[in-house]
């Protein structure tokens, strides 16, 4: 039924939010997707070559591999992985005299095959011409193979100018390998970000498709050029190694669900396409994991593969230049995949999706005259632009408070970037994070640059595969939390803000008096409404100066009074709540009891303390080891006359695990200790207990299989024989009966010998009559063989030591009784191996030495060292273990003690009165006096609560009225009391009077304006130190109570070190745990500069969120780049509508068509605008830079 009312939902076009963004996010999968273009053949690349096509010419090319190493000093290159010098030709070797003048034109280019003038006119240097044939028939010729002395001389030559062409082969290759090398270095510095070049290994090929033949593990890297050495490298990045799964897609009949795994490994293990070691052998795991049907070649392709094998995989590394596979479909899938299962959207993404109506944020407040006038030059007081500032940049900041996204316009060259850095200024001292973005990095090279100086630690720039930035960062921040803490940045900001809060009133001041000026054809004052002549308000100071002039120092003019005469009268009542003593305690730092253990929880942490020290005390008296703690090295050193061993506080954990394992042991016999021992010795001693168990085993096997044959027959035995002698006659007739089926009077008398069993032996009462009844004695005759060799053994190994003889184990089958024990023989045989050296294994978790412990001897015998092992471990080892638990216990019960004093003596703490009762209760160990201690403590931090609603009502009055706050703050006069004047709103209204009188005679107007410049240069500076100290402090608050992300950020910076170059055997997992902690250390820098595909490629839509993400040059980035929003809970759109707009190139209408009515058709707002040419620059709150 819901399934139907879903349906129905949609069909009347009541998707949800969820819904359309599922749906939009789709679309943009698609569609980008149309844009890509899978190439299987790397041949088909702009351009490729392979490892094994370059010039075999080591002078001027070297390839360095990344083999995996235990040593990775041995690695050379440093991060070159190729390195190609220019060379230069060679000049040919000069040819002889004797023959040089033979030798026609073209001889010295290694390009041309050398000829020579085959005759000439003797005499004659001057070879012979074409049309000279009548003088060559008239002259006498000369030949060049005349002389045989230059004939061999021009062959020595052809030898050596061979060999000198064949190196000059070798030069014209390696130089246009160079020129192409040289021209990639410049295309991908212009298009660095849509190009790239990627070293690849792993070539797959598909019988099934030919066309399929593409390396499947890439990692991007980069060109440099020396000029001063002509060289091009291709080096190392930091970038990790991928897997090209664009071609598995392709391909039908493969087991993709290994893809996923696979994956995971090359993340664990880093592996690398020129790593010789180990990339091998992961890439033959990843081919035949892919298809059975396959195989894998470490040299090349194979001859005839294809008649044996549909998947080939072979090693060749190749080098490719290609188009940049940025992570935007990685990102959207991650998006689709969050918004299904969480249905979480950020408000800018709800909007575009949903259309409607929105509830807009109340514009009506007006600004005072002093507002308006700061505004002008991006002065504000909530708003800290710590750089030169405008109108325009105030009102960015401003709106985005009230809006989710605000779009602005500008064109190039006005002043865009620096605008985003005084906007990211303000926004890390709010302590927000920020993602700043572009569709190219050029739009933010030097954005950094532009942040305020004390903030730039706290942004990293990510423009390029490197971790410069982010380690520069990661230093500033360890450096600056290792010399300040967030306290002492509060007292800074509270000092500065004064400063600035000052500055403000200052600029107010005389902005208010120019502008008055400006203005004073004005003739009447106007106050609360009330317009009053000059002369009256004159009249009216005048009367009242010495009843209402009681308000101290100067105000703020054209003021209504700040605060009500019910607030008013809440903060003189402070100045009695709040007692000077009390601020005084205040101000060291007064701790929430929260911080602290309650009263109840300290009295049973005093129980069990004191339970635990008088168990040591018990301990001590009676344990049979001697032993003492020292607290400060936190070890315990045990002592048994002359024995004795320290150890480290083991874990608690281990100490239980121990005394557990030794309890489990059982007392033991004296068969035990020798089994054990015998079993620990080996050889000889160990194979008679192996043999018993054998016997017995064979002496049941052997019963068992005689229970069926004997079921209701009786054999019977004359008594005073021994059965075995009627062995061989009971053989000798049964062989009589086999051969003649009876036993004849004749035949007895010829086998006299087998009467005595005739005579002797019965089957159910009668004597042998046939081969069965033989067969039963005979069978019984051996099971008493087997019981007899069965009985030697267990007698010779238990009897001796007390154990029943085999024999009296049982009347009918010992053997029965004696399987029962072999679990038990066996468990002591292996007693050393499977029981003591697990013991061992225990006591080393603890420290504790063995050797000491068990008290070796080199002249005790095994049985003796066994014993004293069995009793330590029975005796002495649970009273250590019980004396180790209880140490570990005081510990921590002295660590909660500790930390909590630890609390109350931190910084300032340690001069409070209070703290010092409390830590004195709990040194004593005091309950009741803690629980007064803490009530008392409780009583003074609550005042905290009433100490910050007088500072924030004297924060109100200050900036009107900065004397006056002070005097209440102080206590001065009549501002002390704790009931306000009932005169003090007409007290009011006379120090707006007087103070506007005395402002109209006063300074002149340049004084005014000169002043009013200054006090801006000092507002702006004021305000860039306040800014760098809050955002600090934001970043001292989150970090200082997180361990986790101090260590992580350390461990960074540490793990990034020891992976060095990257190709040590503990590289992969140094790799990872970076991987790991960078997560960590990202949360820490709580600002980003990243072009829009590497911020897809290196954050996770379902983890990173940013408070805001300003995106620049937002006319250039088509509706791919709405991924990127969906980590911004706000959004500031930076662009120009005149711009260039993305480009859909390869993109095919009809499919685009058909995309927008499968995917958002009548669902998403304006859904035939969001098409491949469509950029996210649009909207209606758009400011505009002047």
């Amino acid at each position: 039924m819901s399934n139907y009312n879903d349906m129905q939902s949609e069909m009347n076009g009541n998707l949800s939010d969820q819904n359309k963004v599922v749906s939009l996010f789709q679309f943009i999968r698609e569609l980008n997707k149309l844009k890509q273009k899978a190439i299987l053949n790397f041949y088909d690349y702009p351009w490729a070559r392979t490892v094994s096509s370059l010039p075999d010419d080591p002078d001027n090319i070297s390839v360095f591999y990344r083999d995996r190493v235990e040593n990775e000093d041995l690695t050379e290159g440093g991060n070159v992985l190729l390195s190609v010098h220019k060379p230069e030709f060679e000049k040919c070797p000069e040819p002889d005299a004797i023959f040089v003048t033979w030798l026609k034109p073209g001889w010295d280019s290694f390009r041309n095959d050398p000829q020579y003038t085959e005759s000439r006119p003797l005499n004659n240097e001057r070879p012979i011409q074409k049309n000279d044939e009548e003088q060559e028939s008239q002259e006498e010729k000369e030949f060049f193979t005349d002389d045989l002395n230059r004939v061999n001389a021009y062959e020595v030559w052809l030898q050596v100018r061979s060999e000198w062409v064949e190196r000059q082969k070798i030069v014209l290759r390696t130089r246009n390998l160079f020129a192409d090398l040289y021209r990639l270095y410049f295309e991908l510095q212009r298009d660095a970000e849509t190009m790239e070049l990627i070293v690849a290994n792993g070539i797959l090929c598909d019988r099934n498709n030919s066309n399929i033949r593409h390396p499947v593990l890439t990692k991007r890297v980069k060109i440099n050029y020396d000029p001063s050495a002509n060289t091009v490298f291709v080096e190392e990045i930091d970038s990790q190694p991928e897997l090209y799964s664009i071609a598995f897609q392709t391909m039908d009949g493969i087991n993709l669900q290994a893809i996923n795994q696979l994956s995971a490994d090359l993340q664990n293990n880093d592996y690398h396409p020129l790593d010789r070691n180990d990339t091998p052998a992961f890439l033959k795991v990843l081919v035949h994991q892919l298809s059975s049907d396959s195989r894998f070649s470490a040299n090349g392709i194979p001859e005839n593969w294809k008649s044996n094998s549909r998947l080939l995989l072979y090693m060749d590394p190749v080098y490719i230049m290609r188009k940049h596979l940025d992570g935007t479909l990685k990102a959207i899938e991650q998006i689709i995949e969050n918004v299904s299962e969480t249905g979480y959207i950020p408000e800018p993404i709800r909007e575009i999706v949903s259309g409607g109506k929105i509830e807009l944020p109340d514009d009506s407040e007006e600004e005072t005259l002093e507002e308006q006038l700061a505004s002008v030059g991006g002065e504000s007081v909530d708003v800290l632009l710590s750089k030169e500032a405008n109108k325009e940049q105030l009102e960015i900041a401003k709106r985005i408070e009230r809006y989710n996204a605000v779009l602005v316009q500008g064109p190039p060259g006005t002043g865009k970037t620096h605008t985003i850095a005084n906007l990211m200024g303000h926004f890390l001292a709010q302590g927000k994070s920020v993602l700043v973005t572009s569709q190219t990095p050029k739009a933010l090279n030097v954005l950094k640059d532009k942040v305020a100086p004390g903030l730039q630690n706290l942004c990293v720039s990510v423009l390029e595969d490197s971790n410069i930035d982010m380690e520069r960062s990661v230093d500033g921040i360890t450096d600056f939390m290792s010399r300040t803490t967030s306290h002492e940045i509060k007292r800074d900001m509270e000092r500065i803000a004064q400063e600035r809060r000052q500055i403000i009133a200052d600029l107010a001041s005389v902005r208010r008096k120019i502008f008055r000026i400006i203005n004073q054809e004005c003739n009447c004052i106007v106050y609360n409404g009330e317009e009053i002549s000059p002369s009256k308000a004159a009249s009216f100071v005048s009367e009242h100066e010495k009843d209402l002039s009681y308000i101290p120092g100067r105000v703020r003019l054209d003021s209504p009074l700040p605060m009500s005469f019910a607030e008013l009268a809440e903060l003189y009542r402070s100045n009695e709540l709040l007692a000077v003593d009390d601020e005084v305690e205040l101000t060291k730092d007064i701790p929430s009891p929260e911080e602290i253990l309650s009263p109840a929880a300290f009295a049973h942490a005093v129980e069990t303390a004191n339970n635990t020290d008088r168990k040591i005390f018990e301990l001590a008296a009676t344990a049979q080891w001697s032993f003492a703690q020292n607290r400060e090295s936190k070890t315990i050193r045990f002592k048994n006359d002359d024995r004795s061993f320290s150890i480290a506080y083991p874990e608690l954990s281990a100490v239980i695990d121990l005394k557990s394992y030794a309890s489990s042991f059982e007392k033991f016999e004296a068969w035990m200790t020798a089994a054990a021992v015998d079993g620990k010795n080996g050889g000889a001693f160990r194979k008679r207990w192996e043999l018993l168990i054998e016997q017995i085993s064979q002496t049941c096997d052997y019963a068992e299989n005689l229970l069926e044959e004997q079921f209701g027959q009786t054999i019977s035995f004359s008594t005073g024989h021994d059965v075995i002698a009627y062995a061989a006659p009971l053989q000798k007739l049964k062989d009589i009966f086999t051969q003649k089926g009876k036993l004849s009077k004749l035949t007895l008398m010829l086998n006299k010998d087998c009467i005595p069993a005739l005579e002797n032996v019965t089957v159910n009462g009668h004597a042998v009559q046939s081969q069965k009844d033989c067969d039963l004695a005979l069978h019984v005759i051996e099971l008493n063989n087997y019981r007899s060799l069965c009985a030697r053994y267990w007698n010779d190994l238990l009897a001796v030591y007390g154990v029943p003889v085999f024999l009296e184990l049982s009347p009918q089958s010992p053997e029965r009784i004696a399987k029962n024990w072999v679990p038990q023989i066996r468990k002591y045989l292996d007693w050393y191996e499977n029981s003591y050296t697990p013991l061992l294994t225990r006591l080393d978790a603890v420290g504790i030495p063995a050797n000491t412990l068990f008290d070796y001897d080199t002249l005790d015998s095994d049985t003796i060292a066994t014993e004293k092992k069995l009793t330590t471990v029975s005796a002495v080892l649970p009273e250590i273990c019980d004396i180790c638990s209880y140490i570990v216990e005081q510990e921590h019960n002295n660590s909660i003690f500790d930390a909590n004093i630890h609390t109350l003596e931190k910084g300032s703490r340690s001069e409070s009165s209070i703290c010092h009762s409390v830590v004195k209760a709990i040194k004593s160990r005091d309950a009741n006096a803690y629980a007064d201690a803490f009530s008392n403590l409780g009583q003074m931090y609550r005042k905290y609560e009433l100490q910050r609603h007088r500072k924030e009502m004297l924060l109100r009055l200050e900036p009107i009225a900065p004397q006056w706050a002070a005097a209440i703050s102080n206590r001065e006069d009549i501002h002390g009391s704790y009931v306000v004047p009932d005169t003090i709103e007409m007290a009011w209204k006379w120090k707006q009077l007087s103070g506007i009188i005395e402002e109209l005679t006063a300074e002149p107007f340049g004084e005014l304006q000169n002043k009013s410049i200054q006090l801006s240069k000092t507002y702006r500076k004021v305000t860039a130190q306040y800014a760098e100290k809050s955002a600090w402090y934001h970043l001292l608050r989150k970090t200082e109570g997180d361990i986790d992300m101090r260590h992580a950020l350390q461990g960074w910076k540490q793990t990034v070190k020891k992976i060095g170059k990257g190709t040590g055997k503990n590289a992969p997992a140094l790799k990872a745990k970076a991987r790991e902690l960078m997560s960590k250390c990202q949360v820490a820098v709580p600002s980003w500069i990243m072009p829009i595909n590497r911020a897809l490629e290196s954050l996770n839509p379902k983890e990173n969120s940013f408070d805001v993400i300003i995106i620049d040059e937002a006319s250039q980035s088509d509706v791919s780049s709405l991924a990127i929003l969906y980590m911004g809970k706000k959004l500031i759109i930076v662009g120009d509508d005149k711009q260039v707009s993305p480009m859909a190139v390869g993109v095919q209408i009809d499919k685009m068509n058909s995309l927008q009515q499968m995917y958002i058709q009548d669902k998403i707002p304006n859904s035939h605008l969001y098409d491949a040419k469509t950029s996210i620059f649009v909207g209606d709150r758009t400011l505009h830079f002047v």
